[in-house]
């Protein structure tokens, strides 16, 4: 079996290599090179590498188990705890490759002596292929953070927390013309850090110097016009419906919405709830809908 095999002492040896290149480097990333570096030396190519790791996953298992417990040794002689891998971006996948990946080689990803986190794409917790999530892992629900209550007033302390998570990724102060500008995007991502993001860059690329009022009301209108392309005229009315009753159902119709993130949902303890995300709110096609929505309903 043409299976690669790392001993301890080459991992340590190949560890103090790298060590010397970069003494700045955290432990983790030595044992990357490490394993990298062998693998070139062997003069395997990355498709050999692929075929080699579909025919014999237990192998490498071990030899990644092999690296681990070196890391974690060596940690434990620095007075660190240990390890904590987090596995983002799985929603990058599609949700067929996602399933192979997390679900059905979920025993293998179980078997990594560490300790693991995998951020699940919401396709397979609303819209499972095979097993669901549940049965493979211990699943935590992280919620959109709240920026405002059920009843449309402004949640403070979501507020904050959102703008406390940007000052943590950019200069606030020094890239918004007023503070009140960060607030209104923060407002306007419905407490999605992705969509925070993404409206704080569009604004940055949009500012000459400092983001302003103009830039904002531009960014807003061209991340909408992005939203606005995936609905459907047929989803218009289901969206108008969602945001009068804060509800939204595990059906068929409703998945697209939550998993394109034009319906948000908030889930704190009992009070389990979702909204039409602020940037559909503004679409004109949405208003129609919602008018014609409350008419049926007699609000109007």
């Amino acid at each position: 079996m043409d299976v690669t095999k790392i001993s301890e002492k080459q991992i340590e040896a190949s560890v103090g290599v790298s060590g010397q290149v970069g003494a700045e480097l955290p432990v983790f990333a030595k044992l990357m090179i490490a394993l990298t570096s062998s693998i070139r030396a062997g003069g395997m190519s990355k498709t050999e590498t692929r075929e080699m790791i579909e025919r014999y996953p237990k192998a490498l298992l071990d030899n990644i188990n092999l690296l681990l417990d070196v890391a974690h040794a060596t940690l434990r002689q620095q007075d660190r705890r240990g390890l904590l891998i987090i596995l983002d971006n799985m929603d990058r996948y599609t949700p067929e490759k996602a399933n192979e990946l997390l679900l059905v080689s979920a025993d293998i990803l179980k078997g990594i002596h560490c300790h693991m986190i995998y951020t699940v794409p919401i396709s397979l917790i609303y819209a499972p292929i095979g097993v669901s999530v549940k049965d493979r892992f211990e699943l935590e629900t992280l919620p959109m953070i709240k920026v405002k209550e059920r009843n449309g007033a402004d949640c403070e302390n979501g507020i904050q927390c959102m703008l406390e998570a940007l000052q943590r990724r950019i200069d606030v102060q020094a890239l918004f013309a007023d503070k009140a500008l960060a607030r209104g995007l923060v407002q306007m991502s419905g407490g999605c850090i992705r969509d925070l993001m993404h409206l704080t860059q569009r604004a940055l690329l949009i500012s000459e110097n400092q983001v302003d009022q103009a830039a904002l009301e531009r960014a807003v209108r061209t991340v909408r016009s992005e939203f606005s392309r995936e609905i459907t005229a047929e989803e218009y009315p289901l969206l108008a419906r969602i945001h009068q009753k804060k509800t939204v159902a595990t059906s068929q119709e409703h998945w697209p919405l939550l998993f394109r993130r034009n319906v948000l949902e908030y889930n704190y303890t009992e009070d389990r709830w979702a909204d039409v995300h602020p940037l559909v709110l503004g679409m004109r096609e949405f208003q129609d809908a919602l008018t014609e929505e409350k008419n049926k309903l007699g609000l109007a």
